[in-house]
């Protein structure tokens, strides 16, 4: 139901993302995370959203300082993750 009353191609979801084990906080995770901004800056998303396991605390951290930010539990959209 995510994105069903959204305008088509208006939101993205990203999950799974994974970087090699000897080149984590080699910026790697970063370099990804800009390519997914600039993917949808070209096709126009508005809204990104991003699934990640809340005890990684080092993905967590990284997708921070890309400027993702956490999806407060009270929103209706919460509930379709």
């Amino acid at each position: 139901m995510l994105g069903n009353c959204r305008p088509k191609g208006s939101l993205m979801y990203v999950t799974e993302v994974a970087v090699k084990t000897d080149v984590r906080r080699s910026g790697a995770g970063a370099m990804l995370m800009r390519g997914v901004d600039e993917v949808a800056r070209i096709r126009n998303v508005e809204t990104i959203y991003l699934h990640v396991d809340v005890t990684n605390q080092a993905a967590c951290n990284m997708y921070e300082k890309c400027g993702y930010h956490y999806l407060d539990k009270r929103e209706v959209l919460y509930a379709q993750f």
